[in-house]
């Protein structure tokens, strides 16, 4: 994997991220209501958002966004919880595609033994593994477990989380976005 490239894959997670924000800001204010009366098609092309009869193919699915307006009004609370977990759902393919994008360049660049010396590499590791299967922290793997105890920006995993689940601070916006970035760093340093 080329320089370029791994900088522009982690350039579209990061937006990913912001758009998310933004939309969430969208969701949370009277731009909601352009909804009303908005259908959208999922077919095999993808996302169709101004749709014909012939988009409606064996298969397609058709989501009436105003189910969304329905939710905000009558069942707050879940709407709230909802908005949350889209939130976390994000936050946690950015770390784990960041991660995964930078390794896969350290591989193929020969950089892996600087990858491993940066002091965010071990946190995001585990944090990686951690969103990847069960959000709880497991440390299977030998060099995981003689990593420990890691810090980084004053947080720290230890043994003692071994099987508990990750809790929220652990990969907080702020959190997130400061180990995105260094992984941006990383690959442009190297």
């Amino acid at each position: 994997m080329d320089k370029q490239f791994a900088l522009n894959q982690l350039r579209h997670k990061i937006n990913a991220f912001i758009y998310m924000c933004a939309s969430s800001q969208l969701l949370n204010s009277d731009a909601i209501e352009h909804l009303t009366g908005v259908s959208i098609i999922i077919n095999d092309e993808g996302v169709i958002y101004n749709f014909n009869d012939n988009d409606m193919v064996n298969g397609s699915i058709e989501i009436d966004l105003t189910q969304i307006i329905a939710v905000k009004r009558h069942d707050n609370s879940n709407f709230n919880v909802d908005l949350k977990e889209f939130y976390k759902f994000v936050r946690r393919n950015l770390i784990k595609e960041s991660y995964e994008v930078v390794y896969e360049y350290a591989r193929s660049n020969n950089k892996i033994t600087a990858l491993k010396a940066e002091p965010w590499y071990w946190y995001a590791r585990v944090i990686r593994n951690t969103v990847s299967h069960s959000l709880r922290y497991e440390f299977k793997a030998n060099d995981i477990r003689n990593a420990l105890p890691i810090q980084w920006e004053g947080k720290t995993i230890d043994i003692s989380l071994d099987g508990t689940v990750m809790k929220e601070d652990a990969a907080d916006a702020l959190t997130t976005l400061r180990l995105v970035y260094e992984m941006q760093d990383f690959v442009t340093k190297y």
